[in-house]
């Protein structure tokens, strides 16, 4: 998977942030973000997640891609309800989001994890047959 630049994704959030109604300042999310998202990058679940989970309940642009992150580190953490929460969150409230698909396999994934092969073979059905 190919992500975008720390530079990038900072610029992009900015600009978003008026627009996407945001409730908290940027100054009180840039640091967590910032942290969170270099965690990710270099393999460091446990920093990430440290970094993002006060930012899950918080209304701020890139939400979606906040839950990719808390639902990837907490899969590779073995830490599959939480995972499938995450993956669920992100496939329900932000259907047009670019991690939609990452999120459904990752759910796959926790189903997986959590030993439920009979829900998780149908999900794989379904995604097969693109009515996920």
């Amino acid at each position: 998977m190919r992500l975008r630049p720390l530079a990038g994704t900072l610029l992009a959030c900015c600009l978003a942030w008026p627009a996407a109604g945001a409730r908290e300042p940027f100054s009180k999310i840039h640091k967590p973000f910032v942290s969170g998202y270099r965690s990710f990058q270099r393999g460091g679940w446990r920093e990430a997640l440290r970094s993002l989970e006060p930012l899950q309940e918080v209304q701020v642009p890139y939400r979606d891609y906040i839950l990719f992150v808390l639902g990837t580190s907490r899969l590779e953490l073995n830490r599959c309800v939480e995972a499938r929460q995450s993956f669920t969150e992100l496939t329900n409230y932000f259907s047009q989001s670019r991690w939609v698909g990452d999120a459904e396999k990752g759910e796959i994934e926790s189903l997986l994890c959590l030993g439920d092969l009979e829900t998780a073979r149908r999900r794989i059905d379904a995604f097969l047959r693109g009515t996920i």
